[in-house]
């Protein structure tokens, strides 16, 4: 075929709408919460895998649900660092730096966990 001959094809974008369940955002926040209870309780028992976790806080963001995403993430963290306050103000005397110690460690380790879950998409923060 001589360079001529040859066409030009050109890929055209997807031209239909895609349609949400309106449940969707709801159904999906509840995986995502209850995932990031077991990170908290070091339950290691989650039973979906971190990549759907991952995909899962994508997709809610690529379909307009990231201030859900945000604002779920926000009281759920905000539940467990009271949790953790509590813990840490009822330990006294000498026992008072460990706790504090062992919950700031906890905490980070599921920090760490938490932010892979949901802040890199594509190398970028999701809320900006």
């Amino acid at each position: 075929m001589s360079s001529q001959e040859k066409r030009n094809f050109q890929i055209e974008a997807f031209k239909h709408r895609v349609v949400v369940d309106p449940e969707y955002a709801d159904k999906t926040w509840k995986i995502l919460e209850h995932a990031i209870h077991e990170i908290y309780h070091h339950n290691g028992i989650i039973t979906v895998t971190f990549e759907e976790l991952y995909r899962n806080a994508y997709n809610m963001v690529l379909h307009s649900f990231g201030e859900k995403l945000y604002s779920g993430l926000v009281s759920t963290m905000t539940v467990h660092l009271q949790e953790i306050a509590a813990s840490v103000e009822a330990s006294q005397g000498p026992l008072f730096l460990e706790e504090l110690n062992n919950k700031w460690t906890q905490h980070n380790k599921a920090l760490q966990t938490i932010r892979d879950i949901v802040i890199n998409v594509h190398g970028q923060n999701i809320y900006s």
